[in-house]
């Protein structure tokens, strides 16, 4: 199929790039700086097992004209979920009705505000791993998983399509389960972008682990009181997860390595937006729990708190003041003794 790209970032032109990688043309729409940048430097692709592919920018359809998604029959979109409503007007406005429309985004409404706006048959999507961009137009993934999408009469086309790309794609019959497990691990993006450090650095520090168990904890008590279900993303058990945060750390270091591949310089996209001053995703992962609290009436003080601590943190800009775990946990324990 001809694949298009709307909101071609750092995951976006990763994901575009690796598809025309495995032979498929695409076209990538994305910010007026990034086309320029990539027009000159080219698009450098870094897998996490080492693979790499570079193309000219003379080789890539790179520009911020979204006319271009007239040529799609699948259009991928990676916008930021702040940015939805205005992507789902471009695309009413540029694809054709009969264009196929992924969305792989962070949360677990995305897909259904597309739905509700579009004529379009719209496959919700999953990315598990990070990529960053130390460079312009250099792509490196630092971190494991397989995508994942719903199934559909499309789905086993675009699964062979990313297969030819080096992108393992796995097609579930529902997506909720599968969202709202990969919103429990996005849990963790709030506390690395508040640290400041790389996500392995963070994740080895017993303090910081403790605050991403209280997240998870409360939030698995949220979505199964709502009824919703979660399930496992390759050896990561939702329900099990916080436990394992609770291990001494040479203990969860031996299982973590075994269970998910962290590049050492890998961070949180969250922890990108506040070093560039942009607003972050936080009402969409931790805000997206305490909005199906409030819908409950149940207390939810940790998530509550670490989207506090964000949009503060956002408010600060660039030089925002990085929080120790000891600074998270005392926030935190304020926040639940004024719950009880």
């Amino acid at each position: 199929m001809r694949y298009a790209v709307l909101g071609a970032g750092t995951i976006g032109s990763f994901l575009g790039g690796m598809l025309q990688a495995g032979g498929n043309p695409v076209w990538f729409v994305g910010r007026s700086t990034q086309a320029h940048l990539i027009a000159q430097e080219g698009l450098h692709l870094r897998n996490l097992k080492g693979g790499r592919r570079y193309f000219d920018g003379a080789q890539l359809h790179f520009g911020d004209d979204p006319s271009v998604l007239a040529n799609a029959d699948c259009i991928l979109v990676t916008v930021k979920s702040q940015d939805t409503a205005s992507a789902a007007e471009v695309l009413r406005r540029h694809a054709p009705e009969s264009a196929i429309i992924v969305s792989f985004q962070n949360g677990v409404r995305n897909a259904g505000q597309l739905k509700a706006r579009l004529p379009h048959k719209i496959i919700p999507g999953m990315v598990p791993f990070n990529v960053i961009q130390p460079h312009p137009g250099d792509l490196r993934q630092v971190s494991s998983g397989h995508l994942a999408i719903q199934a559909s009469p499309f789905s086993e086309q675009i699964q062979k399509d990313f297969k030819a790309g080096g992108l393992p794609l796995d097609i579930h019959e529902r997506m909720e389960p599968v969202q709202w497990s990969k919103l429990l691990l996005n849990l963790n993006n709030a506390i690395n972008a508040l640290s400041g450090l790389p996500l392995r650095t963070m994740l080895l520090n017993p303090g910081y682990r403790k605050a991403l168990a209280a997240a998870q904890r409360e939030a698995l008590r949220v979505i199964e009181q709502a009824g919703f279900q979660t399930v496992r993303l390759g050896a990561i058990v939702p329900e099990l997860s916080p436990y394992l945060l609770h291990l001494p750390t040479p203990l969860f270091r031996l299982i973590a390595n075994a269970a998910l591949a962290i590049d050492p310089d890998a961070g949180s996209s969250m922890q990108d937006d506040l070093r560039l001053g942009k607003k972050t995703e936080v009402e969409y992962i931790n805000g997206e729990v305490t909005h199906l609290a409030d819908k409950l009436g149940a207390p939810c003080p940790v998530n509550r708190t670490l989207m506090d601590l964000i949009k503060q943190a956002e408010t600060e800009g660039r030089d925002y003041r990085k929080l120790s775990a000891q600074d998270i946990l005392n926030a935190i324990t304020t926040a639940c003794a004024a719950e009880e």
